[in-house]
């Protein structure tokens, strides 16, 4: 999906908090670091913390919560 989405113009931007995401006339404007963006299409793909991305773009709760996990690693010494 990554590839298709690049492949048709999108721009994917990671380590940028989206502090403020507010729509006009039809365009998102994000707030990331010392940056704005804007497009007629935001995908929030933040996983657990989809929910407050939601609520910073001023739109309901989607009920989700960022929760620990725990990855355990074994590696085989013989």
């Amino acid at each position: 999906f990554l590839r298709l989405a690049k492949a048709n113009g999108a721009e994917v931007v990671t380590k940028a908090e989206a502090r403020r995401i507010a729509r006009r006339s039809g365009v998102w404007h994000v707030e990331a670091g010392a940056e704005t963006f804007e497009a007629p299409i935001l995908i929030n793909a933040a996983g657990g913390w989809a929910g407050v991305v939601a609520e910073r773009a001023g739109l309901a709760s989607l009920g989700i919560a960022p929760l620990r996990r725990t990855a355990i690693i074994e590696a085989d010494e013989s």
